[in-house]
């Protein structure tokens, strides 16, 4: 072998090692570009969606969207107390995501899944679950995401 393609071998390794290294360390929304919408806040939580979750069923007249609710330092007291934690284990708390999804005939919601996640991304709680069709509180962070995407999909 000669050396320049010694060198040229080594530089495609090094390239493709550069390349590993990054993909493996660099957190998947920047590679795969998660943008979450910012809908509001409240005393308790910061209420973001991702509009590439959004999945319209026009034959049932309803649509999903995945959402984020980051926890305030009160939202994760109430929390906590709301549950029953004497020993606030669950202070740490970071957000919840959470699935509606809305009839939007009806103007209707249901949360379809609920993952709450600590400060270090381990998951606390975690449930699958369609619940009765809610009719959708009007001054509420529901309404003005449900509002939204009406609008910006011309439902």
């Amino acid at each position: 072998m000669s050396i320049p393609k010694a060198v040229r071998l080594f530089r495609v390794f090094l390239v493709v090692s550069f390349a590993l290294v990054f993909l493996i360390n660099t957190p998947s929304k920047v590679i795969c570009g998660e943008k979450w919408v910012y809908i509001g806040k409240n005393i308790n939580n910061i209420i973001y969606y991702d509009p590439s979750s959004i999945k319209i069923d026009k034959g049932n007249e309803t649509f999903k969207v995945l959402t984020k609710w980051e926890f305030t330092a009160k939202g994760r007291k109430g929390f906590s107390k709301n549950i029953n934690d004497k020993e606030n284990k669950v202070i740490d708390i970071s957000h919840s995501l959470i699935v509606y999804e809305f009839y939007y005939i009806k103007r209707a919601f249901n949360i379809t899944k609920i993952t709450e996640y600590s400060k270090s991304g381990a998951i606390l709680y975690s449930k699958d679950s369609a619940q009765e069709w809610r009719d959708i509180p009007v001054e509420s962070i529901i309404n003005s995401l449900f509002n939204k995407i009406i609008e910006d999909y011309k439902l």
